[in-house]
């Protein structure tokens, strides 16, 4: 989407509960459906990105993958494309390795 990218369930999901308004409700999650590892990466993230305001997210998430599905969502006249996975990785630091494990999973 223009301002970054949206995992498209979740924002099918409160479109649907909640309409379109700018506002969600503040709702309390259950964090015993998280495991700990899952608890760390958003604790990661949220220390790593909760003080940044909107326009330095949104730069953020404007890497080469956003990029190319922004560009294919406005020719085909659309608000949002998906990213593809392999353009996520191929930005990524380690993309050799993530692309090797993962080829072999599928040997």
């Amino acid at each position: 989407m223009e301002h970054g990218p949206v995992p498209e369930h979740f924002y099918n999901v409160v479109k649907k509960v909640y309409g379109t308004g700018k506002e969600v409700p503040d709702i309390e999650a259950d964090l015993n459906e998280l495991s700990k590892s899952e608890l760390k990466i958003l604790d990661e993230v949220i220390n790593d990105y909760a003080y940044l305001g909107f326009r330095a997210r949104t730069e953020i998430s404007h890497d080469p993958a956003w990029e190319k599905a922004y560009e294919q969502a406005l020719l085909a006249d659309k608000k949002a494309h998906p990213i593809e996975w392999a353009d996520i990785i191929k930005n990524l630091p380690n993309s050799e390795e993530i692309t090797e494990y993962l080829n072999h999973l599928y040997d």
